[in-house]
């Protein structure tokens, strides 16, 4: 079933990203963020090198560029930015916040795909931005 297997490597996924963050969390004390980030995308890109002989002769220039695209702004920048945040907010916050990728990747969707959510869809992104501002507010509340 194509759902299960979406909802185990999301399930993966979401596991793999707080082991991510928890480390960063204990890295991000001795190291820049952008250090880390630079580390983490030198040792990927080395690793996904072994892949490059089976795709070499089917990327054109425009899908080189986009990869480049891709991984510039979509990953180094964005993981540098997050590794940023987890100097000033706690993991938990930072893994909250972090959920506000659906609600964005809805928005870009309905903006440059002309991809109307349905209402469910809208309902879970208002949950997920709801409990993303609750979690900052917290975070910022003085302790009682």
């Amino acid at each position: 079933d194509r759902v299960l297997l979406g909802a185990l490597w999301g399930t993966g996924s979401g596991v793999a990203f707080s082991f991510y963050t928890m480390l960063n969390r204990l890295q991000v004390r001795r190291h820049s963020p952008q250090v880390l980030s630079l580390g983490q995308n030198l040792v990927t890109a080395i690793a996904m090198l072994v892949m490059l002989p089976f795709y070499a002769g089917r990327l054109g220039i425009r899908d080189v560029s986009l990869l480049a695209i891709l991984g510039i702004l979509c990953t180094a920048i964005a993981q540098s930015l997050y590794i940023s945040s987890l100097r000033g907010v706690s993991a938990q916050v930072a893994c909250i916040v972090s959920t506000l990728e659906s609600p964005y990747g809805i928005l870009f969707a309905v903006v440059l795909l002309n991809e109307i959510p349905s209402t469910r869809t809208i309902i879970g992104g208002a949950i997920i931005l709801a409990a993303a501002i609750l979690a900052t507010w917290m975070q910022r509340r003085p302790a009682a």
